[in-house]
């Protein structure tokens, strides 16, 4: 096989499975209950969630799975990666992260996302929602609830 067919299929391949938008995606909600925020020696967090709206694609979830994570207080440790939340199924997972506000001001925000796979295509869909979150121990401790609903926003599909 010459090195330009090889660098073709390559190139056509890693086109294939890039992400795209699903433009007209019908959206559903992250359902969070049990929500606790806050920072001591480090910042926790915890919550469960389920998945509301049912359609083509979207399965819902309607029993929770419990999520948690954090980081330390130490300045470099700025969270950014996803961390999955309890399992649901081979095909179905949602995974949360909460980014850090750093400066007095600024809002620490509530990532999620929910995955779900097609075993017979073996096509990907992930739905995105993200929502402000308030610290119990910050300075809009006030603020902090425990039961919320996150739309979803965006969706990628790896076809």
């Amino acid at each position: 096989m010459h090195a330009s067919t090889i660098f073709a299929l390559a190139a056509a391949t890693f086109a294939s499975a890039a992400p795209v938008d699903i433009p007209g995606q019908q959206f559903g909600s992250f359902e969070v209950s049990n929500f606790i925020f806050g920072c001591t020696s480090g910042c926790n967090w915890y919550f469960d969630v389920s998945i509301a709206g049912s359609f083509l694609n979207h399965p819902a979830i309607d029993t929770p799975v419990h999520c948690e994570g954090g980081w330390a207080l130490d300045p470099s440790d700025v969270p950014s990666e996803y961390v999955e939340c309890g399992p649901i199924s081979q095909t179905q997972s949602v995974s949360a992260y909460v980014t850090r506000a750093v400066e007095e001001g600024e809002q620490s925000v509530l990532n999620l996302v929910y995955s779900t796979s097609n075993p017979l295509t073996g096509a990907v869909f992930k739905y995105y929602g993200d929502d402000n979150v308030y610290s119990a121990t910050g300075y809009n401790a006030s603020l902090q609830q425990s039961e919320f609903s996150v739309p979803e926003t965006s969706a990628t599909a790896v076809i």
